[in-house]
């Protein structure tokens, strides 16, 4: 027997048709109900189409763990209300083929979408973020980092002070920037460019201060190296990012070293950790979930309240996981979300060994 077959094949291409179908019109209905709620605050992108697709694909990006599960969901339920109504689960046992073999191709996609949803958090989302963050930033009237952070202040290796309005993550760049390297002196600079290792200010100022306690403009540059400034950009983009921002990878490394974080932040990174890990197994439930009560050969199944409760189980589970905000016992939630996947596997076992 073919590793794909005839059936595989025509499941497949049905199967993700209606799983498409489901993505691009619910992330559609998404992109007009935000949008125009949103429209009056969108200075500077209602006139530029490339930059709207920019933002919106990096929203997509970040909404996928939510959209994702749910268009599985609906296409996985379609998919058996045609194939019930055809009657092809029927045909295809007639032919000798076990039904566990006949559900092979939902396991694939339920378990490659799994790995996608892990593969996004880990390389995607996080530049999808700062994506949003930085367009946010610069053409919102609100949101963005700045706006959330404010105005930071840093202290340097070196013993100084490092004030900074806002952060441009691909750039490396802070903007208006205050550096004091000691009470008696300060710059102050448009940017500050960290993609070097001594870091460069644009449109700097030079201030000291007089014997009568004002200060007093010293000089004026264009550009200006600033050796004394010791700062790694990836310590201080940790130090204003947020826990969501971060790739798995690193949310791991940072609850095996949590040395360097706040007892705060250990329970919020725990937390990022475990919705990270926990959403994208969604996909997975939602196939395991509904295959049992879709497949029937009788003629009481009734797809209006399959749906009803696919939907209900749906949100309640991903509320629940969304309302995480204790990490202190990630396991309030992890061991209620592993039974409730026993429980899945024992039912969709039962009709699976047919």
């Amino acid at each position: 027997m073919k590793f794909f077959g005839i059936w595989d094949r025509l499941l497949f291409r049905r199967l993700l048709g209606t799983i498409l179908l489901f993505l691009i019109s619910f992330f559609f209905i998404y992109v007009l109900i935000d949008f125009a709620s949103r429209v009056s605050g969108m200075e500077g992108m209602r006139k530029s189409p490339q930059l709207l697709v920019r933002y919106y694909g990096a929203v997509f990006i970040k909404r996928l763990e939510l959209l994702l599960p749910f268009a599985l969901l609906l296409g996985t339920i379609r998919t058996l209300q045609i194939l019930y109504r055809e009657r092809g689960f029927v045909s295809a046992l007639m032919t000798g083929t076990r039904l566990k073999r006949l559900l092979f191709p939902f396991y694939m996609i339920g378990f490659f979408s799994l790995l996608l949803l892990w593969s996004n958090e880990e390389w995607i989302v996080p530049r999808a973020l700062k994506e949003i963050n930085w367009i946010e930033s610069l053409y919102f009237k609100q949101g963005g980092i700045g706006e959330i952070h404010g105005k930071i202040v840093v202290q340097t290796e070196e013993g100084g002070r490092l004030f900074f309005l806002n952060i441009e993550p691909y750039e490396r760049t802070l903007q208006e920037v205050y550096y004091l390297p000691s009470w008696n002196k300060f710059f102050h600079m448009e940017f500050l460019d960290l993609k070097e290792k001594v870091p460069i200010g644009h449109f700097v100022d030079t201030f000291e201060r007089k014997e009568e306690g004002d200060w007093s403009l010293i000089k004026r540059e264009n550009i200006l190296p600033i050796e004394q400034l010791k700062v790694v950009w990836d310590d201080l983009f940790g130090l204003v990012s947020q826990p969501n921002q971060f790739p798995l990878s690193t949310l791991i490394k940072k609850v095996q070293y949590p040395e360097k974080s706040s007892p705060m932040e250990k329970e919020e990174i725990a937390t990022t950790l475990t919705k990270k890990i926990l959403f994208p197994a969604l996909p997975w439930l939602a196939i395991l979930a509904v295959i049992p009560f879709g497949i029937s050969f009788s003629r009481a199944v009734s797809f209006f309240s399959l749906y009803s409760m696919a939907l209900f189980l749906f949100f309640s589970t991903y509320l629940s996981l969304s309302a995480l905000l204790i990490p202190a016992s990630p396991l309030l939630v992890v061991i209620p979300f592993s039974l409730l996947v026993l429980i899945i596997k024992k039912k969709h076992t039962k009709f699976a060994r047919t």
